[in-house]
């Protein structure tokens, strides 16, 4: 159900879509529906970051001068691409930059153009500075002027400029809204993830300055800050393995999660599963787990996991098997959640807290 009707009447969306409604007196039989489209825009109101569902770059301005045009770029950990959201009333929001304190606007003599060019400016109320953000059915956004909102013929809305590249530098545009599977005209609102307080360090160079020493550990190492096991080796973290399962020939996430669970008991370190938004108990710190499954067989297509773990600072970090470690997803980005990092596991399994085996080489 898209939404659900209250003993007084009220509408309650519950999912994003199009349903109907079927009403009748309490006297008589005359029965009317009318078709609804529910509309879900509970972000609340604070600081955010603006990612591109497809490119997965984000929203950045390059200067405080009133004008400039908004584009995509690589997550740099700059003021330039942070936006505070505020409601302004019957379910709009101005979007200002935290840099320099103006607004995302369309631009004012384009407001009903398909490929106007999106600006900052100072905000004075305009209806082309209110913004509804829209959620789809996939929990990414659409995000509409309110200037164009009464224009019919097309549904336009925040989108890239016509270019089939996803290279930084493209400029925000309002465009026609495609319902297909292209995504550049939806977008992600995110912000980091809370923090224990019992982070580890972001230290790289503690597993990349030894090129052995990086070549021989991998991401599950890295996580659990574990470079050298029980035996003195260099450790090589196989999930399970420690906990007396077999080697796995074939990746499965639900596996994968027993298996580190098994290694926790046999070892001794917490690891439990955690919703992204709760501060891990004292003595641990978020990691967290993407899949992909298949076969465990040296091969790009084959199944693999990869693990991420949470800085002090709110960012993460990871490393990508005997490659070096970093704050760094596909795209450039610095990662702020890993549920949305650039990367080739198309499964997300969750976040989870654990305590440090922490051992060096």
């Amino acid at each position: 159900s898209l939404a659900t009707v209250s003993a007084s009447g009220a509408i309650t969306g519950v999912e994003p879509g199009f349903t109907y409604v079927t009403g009748k007196p309490a006297i008589g039989s005359y029965a009317g529906s009318f078709r609804i489209n529910v509309e879900i825009t509970a972000l609340a109101q604070g600081t955010y970051f603006i990612q591109n569902r497809q490119t997965q770059l984000h929203a950045q301005i390059a200067d405080s001068v009133t004008g400039t045009n908004l584009k995509q770029a690589a997550l740099n950990g700059s003021e330039l691409y942070e936006w505070n959201l505020t409601p302004t009333g019957d379910g709009y929001y101005k979007i200002t930059s935290v840099w320099s304190g103006m607004a995302i606007s369309v631009e004012p003599n384009e407001s009903l153009t398909d490929g106007a060019a999106i600006v900052q400016r100072p905000y004075g109320g305009e209806w082309t500075q209110q913004w509804k953000i829209i959620q789809t059915k996939s929990g990414s956004y659409k995000v509409k002027a309110r200037s164009s909102e009464a224009y019919t013929a097309k549904d336009l809305v925040l989108d890239l400029e016509d270019k089939a590249s996803h290279e930084e530098g493209l400029s925000l545009k309002q465009r026609e809204y495609l319902d297909n599977n292209s995504y550049r005209d939806e977008w992600y609102f995110g912000w980091f993830l809370p923090t224990s307080g019992y982070e580890l360090d972001y230290q790289p160079n503690l597993w990349n300055a030894n090129g052995f020493a990086c070549f021989r550990t991998n991401c599950y190492a890295y996580c659990l800050d574990r470079q050298v096991g029980d035996d003195g080796l260099l450790w090589w973290g196989r999930p399970g393995e420690e906990g007396g399962m077999d080697i796995y020939e074939e990746i499965i996430t639900e596996d994968i999660i027993e298996r580190a669970k098994r290694d926790s008991e046999a070892l001794g370190f917490t690891f439990e599963p955690v919703d992204k938004y709760a501060v891990c108990k004292p003595g641990t710190y978020k990691v967290a787990l993407v899949i992909r499954e298949g076969k465990a067989i040296a091969d790009k297509d084959s199944g693999d996991f990869h693990w991420y773990r949470q800085n002090p600072d709110g960012y993460w970090s990871h490393k990508p098997g005997s490659d070096k470690v970093t704050d760094k997803d596909l795209c450039g980005n610095l990662i702020y959640d890993p549920e949305r990092a650039a990367n080739d596991y198309p499964i997300f399994a969750g976040y989870f807290m654990v305590s440090p085996l922490t051992s060096r080489y």
